[in-house]
């Protein structure tokens, strides 16, 4: 099996908190919906993710079958309920990352937010006369009245939406098969990145009270998140080697290092 790695060529989070604010450098990815300070809807957040189509198109040229995961670690979780479930699909327009962060006074603009897809408080996320195919869905909380909307919170296309499901005690990681959304981006729409967010059940609860802290690219550590490309390149031959008829049997890896560094290709080899 071989297994290619690559990193986000970009990141950030979006709050209904803060519908203005962009956090594209921020250490942390967030997804959540908990209690608002004021008025009666909860608070929404969700992560936009962008991979490098050029890296993707390279690695996959001309192969017909792959797989893809992608994958986050979480940092810290609040209040997590003993059921939920996290969604990701491709996202529908383009948007700029920035480069703020949560804390950021005044608030940074310089990228994605909840109401804004680009820099400055320019083009809102789109969520009317979509295309047959995407949704978006209106979120906002009913303080934020400084502007005439719906609420919105990004679009995507609805075929390649994955979920995870998460049960009490789960390791929080997300480790989410992303073969469709993947396959998508190369064969039908331009890739515009993968939206995270929390399942529509508890998004939709007011009573849930629940904060997930992932680590973006930004991070100090070496928990970035990342894509895993994936598809089977072994080449088996039958020879005269025997069959083994005990189950008494030790495997082992030989060349394998304990660490890597991050462009190296590495061959395992295994012993019986």
């Amino acid at each position: 099996m071989a297994i290619v790695r690559i990193f986000p060529e970009k990141d950030t989070s979006i709050f209904t908190e803060g519908v203005y604010m962009n956090t594209g450098k921020d250490e942390m990815l967030e997804l959540g919906c908990y209690k608002a300070p004021f008025g009666s809807n909860s608070d929404v957040i969700r992560s936009l993710l962008k991979f490098s189509s050029n890296d993707i198109d390279t690695i996959l040229q001309g192969k017909t079958s792959y797989s893809a995961s992608l994958n986050l670690y979480v940092a810290d979780a609040s209040e997590i309920p003993v059921e939920f479930t996290i969604e990701a699909a491709n996202i529908f327009e383009a948007w700029d990352s920035g480069v703020g962060h949560f804390a950021d006074k005044p608030t940074d603009t310089t990228g994605a937010s909840w109401f804004y897809r680009s820099k400055d408080k320019q083009n809102q996320w789109k969520l009317e006369d979509l295309p047959l195919g995407v949704t978006g869905s209106a979120i906002l909380r009913l303080t934020d009245l400084d502007f005439d909307s719906n609420g919105q919170g990004g679009n995507w296309y609805t075929r390649s939406l994955t979920s995870q499901s998460f049960q009490l005690n789960s390791n929080l990681d997300i480790s989410l098969n992303v073969t469709d959304i993947v396959k998508q981006q190369i064969d039908e729409i331009t890739n515009n990145g993968i939206l995270l967010k929390l399942g529509d059940q508890q998004e939709q609860d007011q009573n849930l009270n629940m904060r997930l802290w992932y680590f973006s690219s930004d991070t100090n550590t070496i928990f970035t998140p990342h894509l895993n490309l994936m598809w089977d390149d072994s080449n088996y031959q039958p020879g005269d080697l025997p069959t083994i008829s005990t189950g008494n049997v030790t495997i082992t890896l030989s060349n394998n290092k304990g660490s890597f560094f991050e462009n190296e290709e590495v061959t395992f080899r295994v012993f019986g």
